[in-house]
């Protein structure tokens, strides 16, 4: 009887320890149940955003280990030749829009690199970009035919200091023939999903002006940055390859009057051709003047510096 009642005490002690644990074991079955459900809500979020969105989000971490968000994109390569050439530049350049209007960073214009494509990149080259430019990493790309006659964009991501390849993607192009324009679409990290933008390519203008702000923004000495914007601008006007010119400083007590009229408080700068066309520039680049004057234009001719470039890059 004794053994029955301490039997019957055990089997209702056992009881009560279950019906007082079951509740915690319960909820903390559901709260592991429930931060597992949340854990993939990041994802999910992540998903929702546009491709571009969330490229620019996964280069900013990358750079952001680097500790430097400064960066240049590289012309892109048509690995089908001459068919894709125009796709390559409308890749590159819509890329360096969209970084550069994302405000998260700072862009570099590929024209200061003096390299054609990511094969010549060495650690001499990659050492003098960090040095002089402030450079932190390059984007390199190249084009080819994909699936459905699509052009597919490959992207890398080079650390100049190691040049390690520190992020990749790929971009999708419909075919022109398929909707009468370029669709360029926008990336994303892993798995990249289609979108559309605008495909129109700044005209060489204002390409010069991108590559005239990128030195002016750059960490060079004054005098070196000066030097490098004349010879930039002296190289863009140029009407042949073997046109010569030559630029020389006038500070405004030599020229009061071309102060004055365009407001300068220090001097501007002459750059002459040898085919009588002379700009006046300030110091920061800033095109005042464009005209034809000497032997064979004895009396001046005014011209717009957008429309005389436009001329002669269309040769």
């Amino acid at each position: 009887m004794k053994k029955k009642l301490v039997m019957n005490f055990s089997i209702l002690l056992s009881l009560i320890l279950t019906l007082v644990f079951w509740p915690p074991i319960m909820m903390s079955s559901s709260i592991s149940l429930f931060q597992e459900t949340t854990a993939t809500t990041p994802g999910q979020t992540q998903e929702q955003k546009t491709p571009l969105e969330v490229f620019i989000d996964s280069l900013d971490q990358a750079l952001s280990k680097l500790d430097n968000k400064k960066l240049a994109v590289l012309n892109f390569e048509s690995l089908e030749g001459p068919g894709l050439e125009r796709e390559a530049v409308v890749a590159s350049e819509k890329l360096v829009q969209a970084l550069v209007n994302s405000g998260r960073f700072e862009i570099v214009d590929r024209a200061f690199l003096n390299i054609k494509s990511a094969g010549e990149l060495n650690m001499e080259v990659a050492s003098r970009w960090t040095s002089t430019l402030g450079l932190g990493a390059i984007i390199a790309g190249n084009v080819a035919i994909g699936a459905g006659n699509e052009v597919e964009v490959n992207l890398k991501v080079i650390n100049l200091k190691t040049l390690s390849i520190i992020l990749t993607g790929q971009l999708k192009m419909r075919p022109a023939a398929a909707t009468g324009s370029q669709a360029v679409e926008q990336p994303k990290q892993s798995d990249y999903n289609q979108g559309q933008a605008s495909t129109a390519v700044p005209s060489p203008y204002d390409q010069l002006k991108q590559k005239i702000a990128g030195i002016v923004s750059s960490r060079m000495e004054a005098q070196s940055k000066e030097k490098l914007i004349m010879e930039t601008l002296g190289e863009a006007f140029k009407a042949t390859p073997k046109t010569k010119y030559s630029y020389a400083y006038f500070p405004c007590g030599m020229a009061p009057a071309v102060c004055e009229q365009f407001g300068l408080q220090d001097g501007f700068y002459k750059i002459f051709f040898d085919d009588e066309l002379i700009l006046t520039v300030d110091r920061q680049g800033r095109i005042l003047e464009c005209y034809y004057f000497g032997k064979n234009h004895p009396q001046r001719v005014d011209l717009r510096p957008e429309e005389i470039l436009e001329k002669r890059t269309s040769k």
